[in-house]
């Protein structure tokens, strides 16, 4: 059964301070407030929170010539009339309460209702978005995902505008709570597709994703020990995510990972460069097809050279193949 918040709020403090190690770990801060004559407690994460904007919350609800009623009598219209923040939503599940605090969101607990209120003003640290050394360019742009969700998601939808864009959320690991968005345009993807990639995330069972987007591509794709080349697209450029969005392809972009997967994949893919999108089709298509064939080349003419080397040293001697001291 569900835990749900008391209207105690004596009972809501004893039970974070059981879950939480109050006192203890010293980046979990509390405060305990007073809104009119009805007590309050609040606690966030510090780091997570900014501390202007919490600030300037708690100095409106408090202030006297601001909130003018003495007492709380309804928490919801309280919050729609005294709480501007844009933000903010009202839930009594401990768990959801649980994991918003861990995410980043604080939490206030208002003496009398069995309901708390969910302050997102979290701020990640980040770096500078920046483009990746695995995929430079001499053309296009110059960002890259970072390892920031949020700032990830902004990257795909500053370049696609469509109301039909969609980021659904899902939690992976019973101990990371690991934050991973599903990307598609509703109007492209292929429902079957992507009914199959919610059933597999929803039927992982796994404590955490401590090396992000590998540990999920590991969970997800069952390899045998015969096929050792990639059998998932991964890339850290915006621009190359969204030009497969926009082929109808799905997106799992996972928190903390600077790069997202590509479903579904095929081998045509990995022989496509992101400087193909900023050539002509035809100068793009004659290099893509010149890396087509180099894979065949590579795969094929190294293991034939050290055949005719290995069996048939006078042969490869006439040719030149290998130097004298190989051919001995």
């Amino acid at each position: 059964m569900t835990k749900t918040v008391s209207t105690s709020l004596e009972e809501n403090i004893t039970y974070l301070k059981e879950t939480f190690p109050l006192g203890t770990s010293f980046d979990l801060i509390t405060r305990e407030l007073f809104l009119g004559k009805t007590k309050a407690f609040w606690m966030g994460i510090n780091g997570f929170c900014k501390v202007e904007i919490l600030q300037q919350i708690f100095s409106d609800l408090q202030n006297p010539l601001y909130t003018q009623d003495a007492t709380v009598e309804n928490i919801a219209l309280y919050i729609n009339s005294k709480l501007g923040y844009a933000q903010t939503t009202l839930s009594s599940d401990w768990k959801e309460i649980t994991r918003n605090l861990l995410s980043g969101p604080s939490v206030l607990f208002i003496d009398g209702f069995n309901q708390a209120v969910i302050l997102d003003v979290r701020t990640y640290p980040t770096r500078s978005v920046e483009e990746p050394d695995t995929e430079k360019v001499t053309r296009g742009s110059r960002d890259g995902f970072v390892e920031t969700l949020l700032f990830n998601t902004n990257l795909i939808r500053r370049r696609i505008r469509s109301p039909k864009l969609t980021f659904e959320i899902k939690n992976i690991g019973t101990a990371s709570q690991t934050d991973v968005a599903i990307s598609y345009v509703g109007d492209l993807v292929d429902t079957n597709l992507l009914n199959q990639v919610k059933n597999a995330l929803n039927k992982l069972s796994v404590t955490s994703l401590t090396m992000g987007v590998k540990s999920l591509e590991e969970l997800l794709v069952k390899k045998s020990w015969f096929h050792p080349l990639p059998s998932i697209q991964i890339t850290e450029r915006p621009d190359v995510a969204c030009s497969y969005l926009m082929e109808g392809y799905i997106l799992l972009i996972v928190d903390n990972s600077p790069a997202v997967i590509i479903l579904p994949c095929n081998m045509f893919q990995f022989t496509q460069s992101p400087e193909d999108y900023y050539k002509s089709p035809i100068v793009g298509g004659y290099f893509r097809l010149v890396r087509f064939g180099c894979i065949f080349i590579s795969l094929i003419l190294m293991p034939l050279l050290l055949l005719i080397g290995g069996y048939f040293p006078d042969f490869a001697a006439r040719w030149h193949i290998f130097s004298s001291e190989l051919t001995r």
